[in-house]
């Protein structure tokens, strides 16, 4: 479909052609008996018949509350829909059971590390939970039985596999209820550099600086241009390391209990800085961090200032099944001398009513940039935006790009951080913009994207937003990274390897 929108469509397993049902449709699931197909548009719940006909919206979000109907599916009976629920505030979604006759809701399960479920005929849940830190790239599936009539919990989680290393993606049951086919999806991630040409509209040279089979972000270049730092979690967790731009030599500089991400080097060159998160107990999202600085010659760690909440594991799967590493918080360090490191927060929604007499509704999410001090830690606000998907710090410290993940259109807004009116760079016949990073003259933008259906690119955009395409690839990008001396650029290449289980009588 054009721009990779999404609908729902039906082919007969026994020949004929590919039928489309309804447009600005997905996460469509079909009733237990067939005659109804559940789908989501927005945020909100509609259904209508197999053939399509009498479209009907049966929710809508609660207030201060939200559906992920990534995880849309039917109860056991067809009478009713479950979805996880996500309160503003919260970071641990609710598994619910809603009734489409009576409105009723019911929790079935309350448990963060949920990826995926479904219901068998007799009665079971199973569903997919990831492992307790430091395993959380690791999933097993569990059962429980439920009370069918009303979704009602009415034993305990019982582990069905206990396997390690397994990134389970999906699964479905057959209708007997005796055979489970799994798909265990592994991603990894790797770092490659290449050398940059044509005042950056030509990449060559590639080489690839990490042959692991782990995930490795990075994170930024060392002043001189001859390594990049970077975080992965070979040894276990994830922690900071340094690689040369041959590959062979690779430092680990942390190691920490916990979690450390997204070095970057302070602007007056004297120490390295990376977000860390301690460990928690029973799979619980840290709700908070800090912000670490290291000797760039190397010395035991200091805080710098308190970190507001968690961006997520540094290699969670998207909806689409991709390892990524984004979110917030964030921060970056320009490589200009005397400049502010920028630290990106998304603030707490802010209740505003329309009007005087109008229920209060909740303010669009914003990103709070604040500058800070890599010694003392004092910051200071310098901006405020819309939020994004990704960002990124011009060198010198003045300006922000940020980035969406538009299924439309592809424009990157560009920040001020002294003032003046947003400015907004269109890049012509692109869509789903996901990373950007500025070239060293700052005068220039390396972006991503990509297509479900035809992978991911990697381009060079002026201010104009024309483009030249430097990369092509079936996995996708992340973490663009200009060199200080503008003569690399590094970036972090995706894939997953799958493979497809089926487990018996379990």
């Amino acid at each position: 479909m054009p721009n990779d929108a999404t609908g729902v469509w039906t082919l007969s397993v026994v020949g004929g052609a590919i039928r489309k049902l309804i447009d600005e449709a997905w996460s469509a699931r079909a009733s237990p008996d067939g005659s109804k197909i559940a789908f989501a548009r927005g945020s909100d719940i509609w259904v209508m018949g197999s053939n399509g006909e009498n479209p009907q919206k049966v929710l809508s979000p609660e207030k201060d509350s939200w559906p992920d109907l990534e995880l849309l599916e039917w109860t056991q009976d067809g009478r009713g829909v479950t979805y996880l629920q996500r309160k503003r505030g919260s970071d641990e979604p609710v598994l619910v059971r809603r009734d489409l006759s009576s409105g009723a809701t019911t929790t079935v399960l309350a448990d963060p590390r949920l990826t995926y479920y479904r219901w068998t005929s007799d009665g079971r849940f199973i569903c997919q939970l990831r492992e307790q830190p430091p395993n959380e790239a690791s999933t097993n599936l569990w059962e429980i039985r439920t009370d069918p009539r009303t979704g009602c919990v009415t034993g305990e989680l019982r582990r069905i596999t206990n396997w390690a290393g397994y990134g389970l993606f999906k699964f479905t049951v057959s209708a007997d209820g005796k055979r489970l086919a799994l798909v265990d999806l592994r991603g990894k991630s790797d770092i490659y550099v290449g050398e940059l040409a044509a005042n950056g509209t030509k990449l060559r040279n590639l080489r690839k600086l990490t042959t692991d089979d782990r995930l490795d972000w990075p994170g930024a270049w060392t002043p001189d241009s001859k390594a990049i730092l970077f975080y992965s979690n070979r040894t276990g967790s994830f922690d900071i390391f340094k690689v040369g731009l041959d590959g062979t030599s690779v430092e680990q500089l942390t190691a920490l209990s916990g979690e450390e991400r997204a070095p970057q080097v302070s602007p007056d060159r004297a120490w390295i800085l990376a977000m860390h998160w301690p460990k928690t107990p029973a799979g619980k999202t840290p709700r908070s961090g800090t912000l670490v600085r290291v000797p760039f010659g190397g010395g035991p760690p200091e805080s710098v200032l308190e970190l507001k909440g968690y961006p997520g594991y540094p290699g969670t799967q998207d909806k689409d099944g991709r390892s990524i590493s984004r979110g917030y918080p964030d921060f970056r360090c320009p490589s200009a001398p005397g400049a502010s490191c920028i630290l990106a927060e998304v603030e707490e929604p802010v209740q505003t009513p329309a009007c005087a007499s109008c229920p209060a509704e909740a303010e669009e999410d914003w990103i709070t940039f604040s500058a800070f001090d890599a010694v003392s830690g004092k910051k200071n606000l310098a901006a405020r935006a819309k939020l994004a998907t990704a960002w990124n710090l011009s060198p010198d410290g003045s300006r922000i790009a940020l980035v969406d993940d538009n299924r439309s259109g592809c424009d990157i807004r560009i920040l001020t951080l002294s003032g003046g009116a947003e400015r907004i760079v269109s890049v012509k016949d692109r869509v789903r913009c996901e990373a950007v990073a500025w070239s060293a003259d700052g005068r220039s933008l390396f972006v991503a994207n990509r297509l479900l259906s035809r992978g991911g690119w990697l381009f060079h955009v002026t201010m104009d937003g024309a483009t030249h395409v430097l990369r092509e690839t079936s996995p996708w990008f992340e973490r663009p990274l200009a060199s200080p001396d503008g003569r690399y650029l590094a970036f972090a290449e995706t894939k997953n390897d799958s493979n497809v289980w089926m487990i018996e009588t379990f």
